[in-house]
């Protein structure tokens, strides 16, 4: 797990998808959590990290350059060794191409960006779906 520095107080986080990957200028919804090492004024650091979405970033996004950047409110903090977690519901869409990706990751106080563990995209499997047929038929006559 890569080490930054505390984010804050208007500061951000931006995430770099791969080529392939699809995202909307416009309509992308995310949300942002923490563990120890959040600070919201005057609620104290933050111990679960899937219960406690306590801020609610400003969400933007640039189609262009793949990027969706989440911007911190005024007086949130996260410290230097909490982990985060990013969840992005809508307006990044998933490459056509099978294959192993990674994203990137910068903050505005660790401009550098760091790159993901890869992950797969994978085709699905459908199965065919069995269409049965009467065994007869049965005709009406007059």
């Amino acid at each position: 797990m890569a080490s930054f520095t505390s984010v804050g107080n208007g500061g951000s986080i931006t995430v770099t998808f791969p080529t392939g990957f699809t995202v909307s200028g416009t309509g992308v919804v995310a949300t942002l959590a923490a563990t120890s090492g959040w600070v919201t004024p005057p609620v104290g650091p933050v111990t679960n990290l899937s219960a406690n979405l306590l801020a609610t970033p400003v969400v933007s996004s640039n189609s262009t350059n793949l990027t969706v950047t989440l911007t911190l409110p005024a007086g949130d903090y996260i410290g230097a060794g909490a982990q985060v977690l990013i969840n992005i519901t809508a307006g990044v869409n998933n490459p056509a191409i099978a294959g192993s990706y990674a994203v990137t990751v910068a903050t505005s106080a660790e401009t550098t960006a760091v790159t993901s563990n890869t992950f797969a995209i994978i085709n699905p499997i459908i199965p065919s779906i069995p269409v049965l047929l009467p065994s007869s038929t049965t005709r009406a006559s007059n």
